[in-house]
């Protein structure tokens, strides 16, 4: 078993997403093999709060990062693209991580 951890841009995702081909079918036709994706949900207020700490020297970004904070949040609940997710507003990222591959590994 092999584990993979991406990180995608939330743009035209709802859009995108049909009863016959989820957002993921790219992804699993270009990898050949089966995929499981993990959600870390983590509650808007402590992203921002990472956000801010993050790119505390560059308000620009700063600023559109905060923007799309919320709407990346939302099109991601409307989306349905996790086979399951995990809570990383509490724990360490060791402990969420360790939540993820317990959720991978059961899947």
């Amino acid at each position: 078993m092999r584990c993979l951890i991406v990180g995608c841009p939330t743009d035209n995702l709802g859009a995108r997403h049909t009863q016959d081909a989820p957002p993921t079918a790219p992804a699993l036709r270009a990898l050949g093999v089966p995929l499981a994706v993990c959600r870390v949900h983590v509650d808007l207020p402590l992203v921002r709060r990472r956000l801010r700490a993050r790119h505390a020297l560059d308000p620009k970004a700063l600023d559109r990062h905060l923007e799309r904070s919320g709407e990346s949040q939302s099109i991601l609940d409307g989306a349905g693209v996790e086979d399951y997710a995990v809570d990383g507003t509490h724990g360490t990222p060791e402990e969420v991580a360790a939540l993820v591959l317990k959720g991978w590994q059961t899947d």
